[in-house]
């Protein structure tokens, strides 16, 4: 509602860099931390836009005991331009380490 607030722009680079950079690490970190306690499952969808880098979204779903039940959590969107499943697995091997 301020005068500032309405001045704000904010192109796809700038919002890509914010929430990579600022965002992300301070929501990951939570579902990290439940990953290494816990058992999980993983759940990966490789994007197919055609002249663009291909994101690879990798979601786990796990137990959370706060809201005792089952919850599926946003964990990483690397760069996988190549489908291959050695490629997969070297990104999904980048993720865990």
């Amino acid at each position: 509602d301020s005068e500032i607030a309405k001045k704000f722009t904010c192109g796809r680079l700038k919002t890509t860099q914010i929430v990579k950079g600022a965002i992300a690490p301070v929501k990951t970190e939570p579902v990290v931390e439940m990953c290494r306690n816990q058992p999980f499952s993983l759940l990966i969808d490789e994007s197919n836009d055609v002249g663009a880098d291909k994101n690879l979204v990798i979601l786990v779903r796990l137990a959370d005991g706060t809201l005792g039940k089952a919850v599926t959590r946003f964990l990483d969107m690397p760069v996988c331009n190549i489908g291959t499943a050695a490629a997969i697995f070297d990104v999904l091997d980048r993720t865990f380490r």
